[in-house]
């Protein structure tokens, strides 16, 4: 999911749209102001790394992941 999600952003700012990040689902698209924040190409360069890297670290182990 993460790979999708980088590759949809990248191709939309190399298309010249706007994509945005949403945070905390549905309540934050109607809540706004901070929970939307616009994408940049940087922001997800590491997305692939950083969810490999939680994945192996023991300290992350007691995470529930949602279904």
């Amino acid at each position: 999911m993460n790979g999708a999600v980088r590759a949809v952003v990248r191709m939309g700012i190399y298309v010249g749209a706007k994509v945005y990040f949403i945070h905390e689902g549905y309540q934050g698209m109607v809540d706004g102001g901070d929970y939307i924040k616009e994408a940049t190409w940087e922001s997800v360069s590491s997305v692939l790394q950083v969810v490999i890297v939680m994945l192996k670290d023991p300290a992350m182990t007691h995470l529930q992941w949602p279904n």
